[in-house]
């Protein structure tokens, strides 16, 4: 039998976000994020407040649906002078 697994996660509403590993937050979350080491941004838009992360992960599909607003927010990211680094999953490399 497999042993079953949990990641301790709440969203960033929670009373219990500043004490949880992983927050989830929307774009209309008004609060602030209790940690700034990560954020996976899996929206369009750039989320407020991602200059306090150390690291940004944006997940971007191959379709060119997810790849244009990819391109806009990677715009976005060099214009706030944020180093960045491409990398392809798939083949596990640098671009």
């Amino acid at each position: 039998a497999v042993p079953l697994s949990f990641i301790p996660h709440v969203l960033l509403e929670s009373p219990l976000a500043a004490e949880t590993p992983i927050v989830i937050g929307t774009a209309d979350s008004t609060r602030p994020w209790p940690h700034a080491d990560l954020l996976f941004n899996l929206a369009d838009d750039i989320p407020p407040g991602f200059e306090q992360f150390r690291t940004v992960v944006e997940i971007v599909g191959q379709s060119e649906a997810d790849k244009l607003p990819a391109r806009t927010r990677w715009q976005q990211y060099k214009a706030s002078q944020v180093p960045l680094k491409a990398f392809d999953a798939e083949s596990r490399s640098a671009l």
